[in-house]
């Protein structure tokens, strides 16, 4: 193992997490991942980036490799009217659950800062890339691109600009199944090799409860006494809850006295309406309710339950299929998209838009014992495909593949100005080794709106330091000469500032000053735009 696989610095981006359940199975997934990592690599030394409504949570996951970082200005805005998003995730990171960044600027020389040699970003958005930096992010779906119906044009344009930014700023993309890697091929032609596929193994974490604390959980719970279907998912319209309502009322009239439906999922507004529902079909005594569960209750349900019911019409994997099998339960599932991929030939599958079809495979498992028994002998068998060490030891290997083979040598690069010329409050440059006799020249300038009657511009590298001063609705011009062997300068203003605090204009980013020049002038006299080369937004 080279130097650096063996003493690599990764951030992990856990700012989108949420406390309860509105991560839905991603959470569980990267909660897990960072307990294997801690055990499987101690030589890596892993820094949790943490919101504030997250930081007292995740601060539990500390140990002696892995530590957190509060990321400062983010704000938590009201729920929004939720639609399906480019997948479960971005779902809950852009409506759901709403961060929004007052500046993602003010952090770009967080990692830097920090000694971070790689990034991770398991929520899928790559918020704080920096140049220089690799990342590695896990992609889930393409849900807007496939189901297109559920989702406005607008928003099927911002999916798709997001993903343009993920397969911009990304060294390699892990997908959840072959499923989803064939769906970014298919719609954007991206290389192969981009991505890898790394199958979700985290069904290991749920083990077997005494029977007796089992009971006394199913108890609370109010399902001591009954048989049921099992049918954990959170409420979102993929999830097809209501088309399953309608194949259990089939499965009723055929076998009054069935196995009842239990639910769970952390959508309160979602399952009010399933509930009014219930009480037109007159079901409501049939189907159980249990919102989100902590691991023990759910563990619980698992065991108390005689068959999972899975009717999605869309997943990038599908979680309880293996969790089923883990339990010894038969499974019946929906065949869309990657739910095959994942069940093999262990379940029983239906087309999810057909609630006759759902309504047979309930009845089918209702009286045959036979075929239960064959279902949980093949789930056991199919389970030894899916192993959650395996699964951590191959994120490890990209990690360290993609940080070893990611270029070190400084290339000349901006970063931290905005497309209309305004730089964030600090900003960085970066110049590649050259000949010798280099100037970097920079012309700034403070507006006659600018909040202070100058603005103190701070230049610094390893090995200098430097002031200057900007009068307001004046320019400043420096002259940096510039180290034969390269350089990282990193660019601070102060004051700076938010227009829409000054009742200018709605503009909520953090400000500095504009840069309306910024070139590398060589010893012969020829000089090369930096600005030109990339604007960083």
């Amino acid at each position: 193992m080279s130097e650096i696989q063996s003493s690599l610095r990764i951030a992990i981006d856990l700012t989108p997490l949420r406390v309860g359940g509105a991560n839905g199975g991603a959470k569980v997934l990267i909660l897990t991942l960072i307990k294997q990592f801690q055990k499987l690599a101690p030589h890596h030394h892993f820094v949790l980036l943490t919101a504030p409504w997250n930081h007292s949570e995740i601060k539990e996951y500390e140990t002696h490799n892995t530590e957190c970082l509060l990321i400062p200005n983010l704000t938590e805005t009201p729920k929004q009217p939720k639609a399906r998003l480019l997948s479960k995730l971005i779902q809950k990171i852009r409506n759901k659950i709403s961060i929004k960044l007052i500046d993602s600027l003010n952090q770009s020389t967080l990692l830097t800062k920090h000694n971070i040699n790689l990034l991770f970003c398991p929520f899928s958005a790559p918020t704080y890339a920096e140049k220089g930096i690799p990342v590695v992010a896990i992609a889930y779906d393409l849900q807007h691109l496939d189901y297109k119906f559920f989702f406005t044009p607008q928003e099927q344009q911002h999916r798709t600009k997001f993903i343009a930014e993920l397969l911009r700023k990304s060294q390699k993309i892990i997908c959840i199944s072959d499923f989803t890697r064939q769906s970014f091929i298919k719609y954007f032609q991206t290389p192969s090799e981009k991505f890898a596929v790394i199958p979700i193994s985290i069904h290991e974490r749920l083990t077997k409860l005494n029977e007796n604390i089992v009971k006394e959980n199913l108890i609370n719970l109010g399902l001591a006494e009954r048989k049921y279907i099992f049918y954990p998912a959170n409420y979102w319209p993929h999830k097809n809850h209501r088309m399953l309502l309608t194949a259990y009322g089939i499965y009723k009239k055929h076998l009054p006295d069935g196995l009842d439906l239990v639910f769970t999922g952390a959508l309160e507004d979602e399952q009010n309406q399933l509930k009014e529902i219930l009480k037109v079909m007159g079901l409501s005594k049939n189907v159980k309710f249990l919102g989100y569960l902590n691991e023990e209750a759910l563990t619980s349900v698992w065991q108390g339950c005689e068959c999972l019911v899975f009717p999605s019409l869309y997943e990038g994997f599908g979680i309880p299929v293996l969790e089923a099998m883990a339990f010894g339960k038969p499974v019946l599932s929906s065949n869309a998209a990657s739910l095959p991929e994942v069940g093999g030939d262990a379940v029983i599958y239906f087309d999810p838009r057909k609630p006759d079809e759902i309504a047979s495979c309930l009845l089918s498992i209702s009286s045959n014992s036979l075929l239960i028994e064959e279902l949980v002998n093949q789930g056991y068998q199919r389970l030894k495909l899916f192993d959650g060490q395996k699964m951590a030891d191959e994120y490890l290997n990209i990690f360290e593949t993609v940080a070893l083979n990611h270029p070190t040598s400084i290339q000349t690069s901006i970063s931290g100005i905005y497309d209309d010329g305004w730089s964030a409050p600090e900003f960085s440059i970066s110049i590649e080794p050259g000949s010798p006799g280099r100037t970097l020249e920079i012309l700034l300038e403070t507006p006659a709106f600018f909040p202070a009657a100058k603005a103190r511009i701070t230049l610094q590298t390893k090995g200098k330091k430097s002031c200057y001063t900007c009068i307001r609705a004046a320019s400043q011009k420096i002259v940096w000469p510039v180290s034969s062997t390269g350089e990282e300068i990193t660019v601070q203003i102060l004051p700076s500032f938010q227009p829409s605090q000054l009742n200018l204009n709605s503009d909520q980013r953090q400000l500095g000053v504009m840069v309306r020049d910024c070139r590398l002038k060589l010893a012969d006299g020829e000089s090369i735009s930096i600005l030109a080369l990339e604007s960083v937004v």
